[in-house]
């Protein structure tokens, strides 16, 4: 009797122990005194890992700041691999937690899977995509990047003030490039009563000849790509090995010195449509990582950061949802940043062009 009571006694503690380290599993580590935690749920692998990166430099440039002056923050990566599914997983544990204060997020696909979870949230997300419909200010949820709408009526009215009328618009395989395309045609034909033809790309695309052969049958006199990956490098590469010798404008993404480099020597002439980083930030870019900053979404990312911080460091409003959205027009990286009524930031668009490999700023299209 007295051996039965005994373990009972044990197996009583062993339980009792058990519950309490379970518990203190559970609970939120103690977060230390007016520290920011953001999460950063990015495509650091995979096809798209270069926007990851270049976004990833923006933000880590901005924190460098931040903390040089005082500022008390921890930044959480974490790998979305530009995948819908992956990137829910992720932001639902991290949200729950980590103690998010706020998060920049990044890819089409993944702000579209992730807008659902953020009703009643009050938890500021900035996100890094084209996609003009992908913000929700109700929610906490802006856009804070070029518009591909308005990205692509820039192409489009570039090549129509070069007398273009037969274009062909080539763009990537997904949501951004299906609203390039549409916003381009738009554009061009419809609005002008011009020839448009397209065609996609897969973002591993690795072969195109047969596709440019199709297309440059019918003799154009201009291309427009937009898009991202290596089927970005291949679609262009390609095309630089054909005769055609007419106009070319491509997307934002030739802004990324690493992108330019991968195209085997741009011929000079090409446009590129972008948006100029402040003199400041890309003298600061280049002490800090040794390179060119031109790369649009590592300012949009700086400047996203340097937003969210702000929202989150707002004295007399704790509610950092309603913080952001009181913040009206502010001086950044990209310019003075100003949110329309969808959550999106209106840009002031610049036309690079290629000369000796580089890019270079066309003096007669800057801000128009």
């Amino acid at each position: 009797m007295q051996r039965k009571h005994i373990l009972w006694i044990i197996t009583s503690a062993v339980v009792v122990v058990s519950l309490i380290v379970l518990s203190r599993q559970n609970e939120r580590a103690p977060k230390q005194e007016d520290m920011k935690t953001i999460v950063a749920l990015l495509p650091l692998t995979g096809p798209a890992a270069s926007t990851g990166e270049g976004i990833k430099k923006g933000i880590e440039l901005k924190a460098k700041e931040i903390r040089a002056t005082g500022g008390k923050l921890q930044i959480e990566y974490l790998d979305s691999a530009a995948n819908p599914k992956t990137a829910v997983s992720l932001f639902q544990k991290a949200t729950d937690f980590s103690q998010a204060d706020a998060t920049i997020i990044a890819m089409s696909g993944v702000t579209n899977a992730i807008m659902p979870l953020l009703d009643g949230s009050r938890l500021v997300v900035a996100t890094c995509v084209a996609d003009s419909s992908l913000s929700k200010p109700e929610a906490g949820l802006y856009r804070v990047f070029l518009s591909a709408d308005e990205m692509s009526w820039k192409a489009a009215d570039t090549l129509l003030n070069e007398k273009a009328a037969n274009a062909i618009v080539v763009t990537v395989n997904d949501d951004y490039g299906r609203s390039c395309e549409i916003a381009f045609r738009d554009r061009f034909a419809k609005e002008q009563g011009l020839n448009v033809q397209s065609e996609t790309f897969e973002v591993t695309q690795k072969d195109y000849r047969d596709v440019w052969k199709k297309l440059l049958a019918s003799k154009p006199d201009s291309i427009f790509v937009a898009g991202y990956g290596p089927g970005y490098f291949t679609v262009l590469n390609q095309l630089l090995e054909t005769d055609f010798q007419g106009m070319l404008v491509t997307d934002w993404s030739l802004t990324d010195p690493g992108y330019l480099s991968a195209t085997n020597g741009m011929r000079d002439g090409v446009r590129v449509v972008g948006v100029r980083p402040s003199r400041k930030f890309l003298t600061d870019y280049d002490a800090m990582y040794g390179a060119d900053g031109s790369f649009v979404l590592s300012g949009y990312a700086y400047s996203a950061m340097d937003l969210v911080w702000k929202s989150l460091n707002t004295r007399d409003e704790p509610d950092a949802v309603k913080a952001f959205a009181d913040l009206g027009s502010t001086s950044t990286a990209m310019g003075t940043l100003e949110f329309n009524r969808q959550g999106g930031v209106n840009a002031n668009y610049d036309i690079f062009q290629i000369k000796d490999g580089a890019l270079e700023l066309n003096p007669e299209m800057e801000h128009k």
